[in-house]
């Protein structure tokens, strides 16, 4: 398990990759987080990265979490999907989102996030443009 301190904000990370065959990977990750006089974090997630061809990437998760700051503690349960194509040499296209089953409990009606660190559901997506090896533009 890997310890970080930056800036006073103490985060323990566990991470396990288990390889499925020549492509696809089953992981799993175990996060703690504590940000002191804010809040603390603690997750666990399990997924999957898949690489059905050569140039599309899949990667499917879920991850449980518990929140605590001044006001309580709060418990969600998310499913996560993100989806790469590469659709020519210099195009790609990126899908993803987020369904986060408490996600409303963790909002205050009419006011900021109740935890500005809880997870919420989105979804979107993107366009790259890939001008050389090391430098691309999305949007």
């Amino acid at each position: 398990m890997d310890t970080v301190n930056v800036q006073n904000q103490f985060v323990y990370y566990d991470y396990s990759n288990y390889p499925l065959g020549d492509n696809d990977v089953f992981y799993m990750n175990h996060l703690y987080d504590i940000m002191p006089g804010m809040s603390s974090v603690n997750s666990i997630s399990a997924g999957f990265k898949m690489q059905p061809t050569g140039n599309w990437y899949i990667n499917l998760g879920s991850s449980a979490y518990q929140h605590r700051d001044f006001s309580g503690i709060y418990n969600d349960f998310t499913i996560d999907a993100s989806s790469y194509i590469s659709i020519s040499d210099n195009l790609g296209l990126n899908l993803y989102g987020r369904y986060s089953v408490n996600g409303m409990n963790n909002v205050d009606a009419g006011s900021v996030m109740n935890l500005p660190f809880a997870p919420y559901s989105f979804c979107g997506g993107s366009i790259e443009f890939r001008i050389t090896d090391k430098l691309d533009i999305e949007a």
